[in-house]
């Protein structure tokens, strides 16, 4: 997907962290080739293209789990960029950090955090030095850090504008896509929960986004017009 996979593990056995990376480095680059529309030798594109007329087991199940995000967000997160194809952009960091958290619980790993591409962030148990994970959230057109968020056996998405890389968000309800100095947080105890609704967050007008976060109960959501 283009981007850095971070992980540190607090007090561990070595090994087992090694192989614990290196199944889950494993399970990245495998979702990578189900979902990248921009691989076109994807399950997802070669579904986009024609030359796959139904999608796996796998997949499918995906897509009716995005397809429940959709109703539950009023159609504010679409998969279909409005019937345009399947883009999971909005889907997969938040997918895989679902996956990568069942494994740290399967290992006992009380400790842990994981950045994928600094938009999506897992928190388990705390630093070694504090009662958390602290996230500072920069303001991609200055340099003031405009929140810093605590996290303990949380999530976190981040999602919004910079000025290198804007307009990337579509709202699926008008087909225009977000070009405001938007930017959006959302901390929850599912990451996916987390990513689909900072996604959706960037296309909210204030009731719209009253109303999602009354859908998602539990989370934590900041909007920063900036």
């Amino acid at each position: 997907m283009g981007t850095a996979l971070e992980f540190i593990a607090i007090g561990e056995d070595e090994k087992l962290l090694s192989e614990l990376w290196e199944r889950l480095s494993l399970e990245g680059r495998r979702m990578e080739r189900l979902l990248s529309r921009f691989d076109p030798e994807s399950e997802v594109s070669r579904l986009a293209n024609g030359a796959l007329k139904e999608p796996s087991h796998e997949v499918g199940a995906l897509i009716s789990q995005a397809y429940e995000y959709q109703r539950k967000t009023f159609g504010l997160f679409d998969i279909t960029l409005g019937g345009r194809g399947l883009d999971f952009g909005g889907f997969a960091k938040g997918w895989f950090l679902e996956r990568f958290a069942e494994e740290l619980d399967s290992a006992a790993i009380a400790d842990a955090f994981v950045d994928f591409g600094g938009s999506g962030i897992l928190a388990r148990g705390h630093h070694p030095y504090g009662d958390c994970w602290k996230v500072g959230v920069v303001n991609p057109w200055g340099i003031e850090t405009v929140a810093e968020i605590e996290l303990r056996n949380e999530a976190m998405s981040t999602s919004g504008n910079t000025p290198l890389y804007s307009g990337h968000i579509l709202n699926p309800l008008t087909g225009e896509t977000v070009e405001g100095r938007r930017l959006v947080t959302v901390v929850s105890r599912s990451p996916l929960d987390a990513e689909v609704l900072s996604t959706a967050l960037m296309t909210a007008d204030r009731e719209q986004a009253e109303r999602l976060q009354d859908a998602f109960p539990g989370t934590k959501c900041r909007i920063y017009d900036l």
